[in-house]
């Protein structure tokens, strides 16, 4: 609890305090965001088709660039009633130059008949773009934090995490793009591993066709719960 009140203070502050600048400089300043809609394809701890959303946005202000993501999916099932599945994420960056930024982040994920019900993130650390093109992108980060757990047998845990992760974009044509993310997390009482891969070709305006693939995998889960979960999407998006 100390330690999810200590990251959330940092957070918070790093949100609500607005970065200074001075009189003479007007700091650049941009939003765009994406919404989707489509169909996903579950296997793991559930095995379901069901109908699945996203929404995310960014903000730019200076040297300062605020991102925010949320995505769920579900399905009624009258044998076992409602499968949800919802993903929140709120990050926060300071650059310094063009390679190097500071950043905070917040995740929540929640999977209700996973082994792992419910975590909660609160992260702070280092990030560096390594590669920057026309053509490709690649950033690596580096951070620490606290994590939140709550289990399928209701068990509840605590613990300090070691969190590694990077992004890559390639734009492979004017139309088409791909992104990978990677997450690592480690810590004492589980190490969770979140790998999405997207595809992206542009049709008219501001549409666009995706293709994702995440996979979800935690080390730690009770007895008779599967490690692994996969997601595969397949969506329309609109950009504003």
């Amino acid at each position: 609890m100390k330690h999810r009140i200590y990251f959330g203070s940092l957070l918070v502050v790093a949100i609500l305090v607005p970065p200074a600048y001075g009189q003479e400089t007007e700091p650049q300043k941009s939003f765009s965001g994406e919404v989707r809609l489509g169909f996903e394809s579950t296997t793991g701890n559930t095995d379901i088709q069901s109908l699945a959303g996203a929404v995310s946005a960014k903000y730019l202000h200076g040297l300062w660039v605020y991102t925010g993501r949320i995505s769920g999916s579900g399905r009624q099932d009258a044998g076992i009633g409602t499968e949800e599945q919802y993903h929140a994420e709120l990050k926060v960056e300071r650059h310094y130059g063009e390679k190097n930024y500071l950043y905070g982040q917040i995740l929540y994920d929640r999977d209700r008949f996973a082994g792992v019900v419910r975590q909660l993130y609160e992260t702070v650390g280092y990030g560096r773009r390594i590669v920057k093109t026309e053509k490709h992108e690649l950033n690596l980060e580096a951070g620490v934090g606290a994590r939140q757990t709550r289990l399928l047998d209701n068990t509840e845990a605590d613990d300090a995490v070691l969190q590694l992760g990077g992004d890559y974009r390639w734009q492979i044509n004017e139309h088409v793009s791909f992104k990978q993310e990677l997450t690592v997390n480690y810590g004492s009482d589980n190490t969770y591993t979140m790998s999405l891969s997207t595809l992206e070709s542009a049709l008219a305006g501001n549409l666009s066709m995706l293709l994702s693939y995440r996979v979800e995998n935690n080390s730690e889960v009770p007895a008779g719960s599967r490690k692994t979960d996969t997601k595969t999407m397949l969506a329309l998006g609109y950009k504003f």
